[in-house]
């Protein structure tokens, strides 16, 4: 039976909202609640773990009773920290679980999985479709645009494709009967090759502009597979989102 390791990068030093992961939300932590989802899916044969350079997380996982892989300091991003992890913890699969949208739903965890299972692609990451011009607009929601077999042609934290048919940057798109506008979710699947072949290649110039670690894989031609999920995230980027998400939990 393949094994697979359910891994949540988790650092306290968020640039936007420093110790973002342990604000609470209904209640509990917001990590806690992305621990607990990856706790309760279907996959067979699973660890979760949560991979920190941090001592008040590590300490708060170990509490939960989670699993807890202290990584190096001075890592770039989190799958950079998977990749570290996957070399003392070699498993077939890893899903790479994003720790700041509380609201995550189990379910695209587990299709993450049978995605990555089905050995079409060696990284897969799941896409919702917008429907929302300040989503569309907002650099800190990352879109994404894919090619006909359903990789990754591109993601950006602008809002792309452009539509050529609009006069003026004020005019909204139609997204009912213009081109389907895609953003992505938080979750990546990765074989254990991918992310050895990850940790040998250096950063890029448009992951470093973009701030966008799974560009790496796209500048070296590896294929990021997609499918369409239904779920519209919630990730926690500032203050001003968490805010909003208890006011929305609250009513």
């Amino acid at each position: 039976m393949k094994t697979t390791a359910l891994v949540i990068p988790a650092r306290m030093d968020s640039k936007r909202f420093f110790g973002k992961l342990l604000e609470p939300y209904k209640g509990k932590e917001i990590l806690r609640h992305v621990f607990e989802a990856a706790q309760n899916t279907e996959i067979p044969d699973v660890e979760v773990w949560v991979a920190t350079d941090s001592e008040i997380i590590a300490d708060k996982v170990s509490r939960w009773g989670g699993k807890v892989f202290v990584s190096q300091p001075g890592l770039k991003n989190g799958t950079e920290r998977i990749a570290e992890f996957s070399k003392s913890h070699v498993r077939d699969f890893y899903i790479n679980i994003q720790g700041d949208d509380p609201t995550l739903d189990k379910n695209v965890v587990n299709q993450t999985f049978k995605k990555l299972a089905c050995g079409e692609f060696q990284v897969v990451t799941p896409i919702f479709e917008i429907t929302d011009q300040a989503v569309f607009e907002d650099p800190n929601k990352v879109k994404v645009v894919k090619r006909v077999n359903d990789s990754v042609l591109y993601f950006s934290r602008s809002p792309i494709p452009n539509f050529k048919s609009h006069k003026s940057r004020d005019e909204k798109v139609d997204f009912e009967n213009e081109v389907k506008a895609l953003g992505h979710i938080g979750v990546y699947g990765y074989t254990f090759d991918a992310l050895q072949k990850y940790s040998a290649l250096v950063e890029t110039q448009l992951e470093k502009h973009e701030k966008l670690e799974q560009l790496r894989f796209i500048e070296n031609g590896i294929e990021i597979g997609t499918f369409l999920v239904d779920f519209t995230p919630s990730s926690v980027d500032s203050p001003e989102d968490l805010i909003y998400l208890n006011r929305e939990a609250s009513e």
